[in-house]
């Protein structure tokens, strides 16, 4: 792997650390770099009235995010379960280092 590509990767691993500890240390019941079938969802975040499967990306578009979520069937994985899922793409800023974009889509 270039360079370039692994800063980018660890920039995206930073930031999912960073969100997943900030929804832990408000008592959120979540999943991190939960294995399925075809890939790793970031987070999937369980509320008593629905699933959020949170897609990050550094540098790119949210709709890539939510693209990946759908293509990978993520929502596959909570398909026994009565709540409603969305898939939740979100931009981190390369120069501003905030999410600067994201996308909701319900899938299931």
């Amino acid at each position: 792997m270039n360079t370039y590509l692994q800063k980018n990767l660890k920039k995206h691993r930073l930031y999912q650390s960073l969100i997943y500890a900030a929804l832990l240390a408000v008592g959120a019941d979540l999943q991190a770099e939960d294995q399925t079938s075809d890939g790793r969802m970031d987070i999937a975040l369980k509320l008593p009235d629905a699933i959020y499967i949170l897609e990050l990306k550094y540098g790119k578009k949210a709709e890539k995010a939510t693209d990946q979520i759908i293509a990978k069937d993520y929502a596959v994985r909570f398909a026994a379960d009565q709540r409603p899922v969305y898939a939740v793409g979100m931009n981190i800023s390369q120069d501003r280092r905030t999410i600067d974009h994201y996308k909701i889509v319900k899938v299931k």
